[in-house]
């Protein structure tokens, strides 16, 4: 089945995120220090949601039982934080 429950919406949060990211190479919009460290929270935030979407997702799908949902949540959760924006 590999997931659909949601639509695939991690895919949508994952190109929030690189719009954001987009936004911070950006020179044009001239963000000050704490705007920027706002938007890289939000990054965080929003790649951290995707990886709960998916596996939720995928656990509702039946593509994944409660054990796996917990091992492989585990894993991606882990994945994301050595990705996070800083």
């Amino acid at each position: 089945m590999s997931g659909g429950h949601f639509d695939y919406f991690h895919y949508k949060l994952g190109a929030f995120s690189e719009k954001l990211n987009d936004i911070l190479k950006d020179d044009d919009y001239c963000l000050s220090p704490d705007i920027i460290t706002e938007i890289k929270k939000a990054i965080n935030k929003s790649n951290e949601l995707a990886v709960y979407e998916r596996r939720i997702d995928w656990l509702i799908s039946g593509d994944d039982g409660e054990e796996t949902f917990f091992e492989r949540l585990a894993e991606d959760l882990e994945n994301a934080k050595r990705l996070e924006v800083k």
